[in-house]
């Protein structure tokens, strides 16, 4: 067994059992069932066309595969699903995005099991 991969399934458990995070996939206007999550989330700034900088948040989702799915139906994580969650009492909207070095969504373990979703928060 890889230690490194021990660490990060024993982490993802333990977050897990703690309540962990729920979240909501939204596709073409149809939502799935609550879900819990691992999450983690970073900070990151573009310059625009004007020079200037802005800020904004991109969070990476840990799923199970057999979770992602709405109305029983299993679905592959692409750019254009919303991932919904609850953050200080207001819903926020990440859309599955990605970037030039990465996918929409990897397996971050060997059997395949668990998605991690690369997305970028949206404002009504």
């Amino acid at each position: 067994m890889n230690p490194i991969r021990n660490a990060r399934r024993t982490s993802r458990q333990a977050h897990l059992n703690l309540g962990g995070i729920y979240v909501q996939i939204e596709r073409d206007g149809q939502k799935s069932e609550p879900i819990r999550v691992t999450v983690g989330y970073a900070k990151n700034f573009e310059q625009d066309n004007t020079g200037g900088y802005y800020a904004y948040r991109t969070r990476a989702y840990i799923i199970n595969v057999a979770d992602y799915s709405i109305d029983g139906v299993l679905l592959e994580p692409q750019v254009g699903d919303f991932i919904l969650e609850t953050i200080d009492a207001q819903v926020r909207r990440f859309e599955v995005d990605h970037d030039t070095a990465e996918p929409e969504a990897t397996h971050p373990d060997a059997a395949r099991q668990e998605y991690r979703i690369n997305t970028k928060e949206v404002h009504n």
